[in-house]
């Protein structure tokens, strides 16, 4: 999920698990926390995410994928 929310721009850069410690998770929460346009933007992400019907779309699609093929 690190990847994708980087690639939507609502996170910073990854932590590989390497070099994942406490200094740089605390550099990575003050620049997300501090960075405006990556707030606004994971306002936007989360409204999307409250309107869209997950389990319906998976359905349909399980439905497309199998259902319609028997």
């Amino acid at each position: 999920w690190a990847y994708r929310s980087y690639a939507a721009g609502v996170a910073p850069t990854p932590i590989p698990r390497k070099r994942l410690n406490r200094h740089n998770l605390a550099l990575a929460i003050a620049r997300v926390t501090s960075h405006r346009e990556m707030r606004l933007k994971a306002r936007e992400l989360g409204h999307k995410i409250q309107h869209e019907n997950g389990v319906e779309q998976a359905m349909q699609f399980l439905k497309k994928q199998y259902l319609d093929k028997l």
